[in-house]
Order: structure tokens, then C-alpha cells, then sequence
């Protein structure tokens, strides 16, 4: 779950969210369209909102609004991706049709594998400021990869 901030009040000094846009991602993802590194588009929108508060709080709020939009074209993906793989499954005989059955354990076991590896990388940072935009980058990074990922395996793209 993210952490929303709509106020944060510390030492009598006010601090308002970062203005967040997906547009960048958005357009980014349309210039690399299917032959491009679309991977290289994960992070550009937080990346802007960034340059508007690069504080510990506003670097963890730009990047857990872009993980939460990859979030939803992750979840987009792989429901697509199921749809494609049932098909496929459905014109193959016993014990070939295991398309559909193959991407769910697949799905469930990068979830275990991205918690693992977002969880190491906070780590080190020791306990640090760093520790949340960290984790939040990590996230946001592995869940557009497998957005991606799952959206090609869906569409063919």
C-alpha cells in the first residue's frame, strides 16, 4: 500500500504533494511505441515531478504515484495476458494446455521475487532517509518492467 501525503507539518514549516503528471510516461511510451526500450520510459514521469521537490517526502510521493499507475497497467496486463493464454490453452490437447496456469505461478512468484529484491535495496540504505525513495524507485521500476512484460505476452507486442 502507499503512504498518501496531503499535508506534512514539521517544525512549523508546511509541505504541500509535488504536482505528479503521467504524461511524460505517457508520451515517452508512444515515441518508443513497440520496437522501442519502452523500459526506459519507467520513471520519466517521476522523475519531472521530482525536479519540483526533490525532498525525502516528495521523491517518495512522485515515485510511489508513478508505481501506482504501472500498478494498474500491470494488473491491465497480466488480465489480458490470462485472456490470451486461455485461448491458447484451449486448442492444445492434455497436458500441453498449461499456458494459463504457467503465467498465474509465474505472476505469483515475481511478486514474491520484486518484494524480495525492493526489500534488499532499501536495505541498503541502512535505516537512512534514503530507505523509503528507495524502496518506492524499486517498486516503481520492477512493476513497469513486468507491465510491460505481461503486456507484450497479452497482445503480441
Amino acid at each position: 500500500m502507499k503512504p498518501r501525503y496531503a499535508l506534512l507539518l514539521t517544525a512549523g514549516a508546511a509541505w504541500a504533494e509535488p504536482a505528479f503528471d503521467i504524461q511524460p510516461t505517457l508520451d515517452c511510451l508512444e515515441a518508443a511505441g513497440h520496437e522501442g526500450d519502452r523500459e526506459a520510459c519507467v520513471g520519466v514521469a517521476a522523475g519531472v515531478c521530482m525536479e519540483a521537490d526533490y525532498s525525502t517526502a516528495g521523491m517518495s510521493f512522485c515515485l510511489y504515484e508513478e508505481q501506482a499507475w504501472w500498478d494498474a497497467e500491470l494488473n491491465a496486463a497480466y488480465k489480458e495476458a490470462r485472456a490470451a493464454a486461455k485461448v491458447a490453452d484451449a486448442e492444445l490437447p492434455e497436458p500441453l494446455n498449461v499456458q494459463e496456469a504457467g503465467l498465474r505461478d509465474m505472476q505469483r512468484a515475481w511478486i514474491a521475487f520484486r518484494d524480495a529484491r525492493c526489500a534488499w535495496e532499501a536495505a541498503q540504505w541502512q535505516g537512512g532517509t534514503g530507505q523509503g525513495p528507495a524502496f518506492a524507485g524499486c517498486l516503481m521500476q520492477e512493476t513497469g518492467r513486468q507491465a510491460i512484460t505481461l503486456r507484450i505476452m497479452g497482445l503480441g507486442q
